[in-house]
């Protein structure tokens, strides 16, 4: 084929340069994407191992509520193994015990009618038990039972 005359034609070069920076582009994605989903990217939280926790369950609690309801809950407290922190829960397991009441006959059964209430009772109880401590802190905060009437 011969060009008409007024037929503008484009150079191969624009075309072959567009196609270079499109494949950089998608090549330079791709490794990105790869590199942050198997773990090229560092994780900011620091992450403490299973086998450094340590836990005490509570004996089982019965409490009245602040309105007319009850609550009868075991609770399992985690934190990391520290031999102070672990002689402290063990020698003063009542002050913890007495904290815990503390918070729970505070709180109307009403309150814990959805998780997010329970969730913000965990904390109240994680914060009180703290408190009470000297060698250490309390981690985590689980209910082994929780029932409110």
């Amino acid at each position: 084929m011969t060009s008409q005359p007024g037929e503008i034609k484009e150079p191969k070069k624009k075309k072959s340069k567009l196609l270079i920076i499109c494949v950089i582009a998608f090549i330079a994605i791709s490794a990105g994407t790869y590199l942050y989903f198997s773990g090229g990217h560092k994780n900011t939280v620091p992450q403490v191992s299973k086998e450094n926790m340590k836990s005490v369950t509570l004996p089982s609690l019965t409490v009245n509520l602040a309105d007319s309801g009850y609550v009868k809950t075991t609770i399992t407290l985690e934190y990391v193994s520290s031999k102070k922190l672990e002689n402290e829960l063990a020698n003063n397991l009542y002050e913890v015990k007495d904290s815990a009441i503390r918070v729970l006959r505070n709180t109307s059964a009403g309150s814990l009618k959805n998780p997010q209430s329970t969730e913000n009772l965990k904390q109240a109880l994680l914060k009180e038990v703290n408190s009470t401590l000297t060698s250490g802190k309390v981690t985590g905060l689980y209910f082994e039972e929780f029932i409110v009437q």
